[in-house]
């Protein structure tokens, strides 16, 4: 069966490379994760993959406008180094 999966994903998603990893997951988000993917014929992992995708964007905009307002913070004008350049890594992430 997992030769099968491997073959099916490879004919999906071509050469992409994935990589197995382990995730502490709340009892909650992981029975409503699995509810998900049983209503959309998806496994578990496929779910997942697909949560941690469409979050990532989000994050690195909710990340940027904290950075951002932090420029502008007169606590923070000591690590205005530091900001910019995590700013700048974020950038080109996207």
């Amino acid at each position: 069966m997992k030769g099968n999966l491997n073959l099916e994903l490879e004919k999906v998603f071509g050469k992409t490379k994935f990589r197995k990893i382990s995730i502490n997951i709340e009892d909650e988000t992981l029975e409503k994760v699995d509810k998900l993917a049983k209503i959309s014929g998806n496994t578990r992992t496929g779910m997942l993959g697909s949560l941690i995708d469409i979050g990532i964007k989000p994050q690195i905009e909710l990340i940027t406008r904290i950075w951002e307002n932090m420029k502008k913070d007169k606590k923070y004008l000591n690590n205005l180094k530091i900001i910019n350049e995590k700013l700048d890594e974020i950038k080109k992430l996207k």
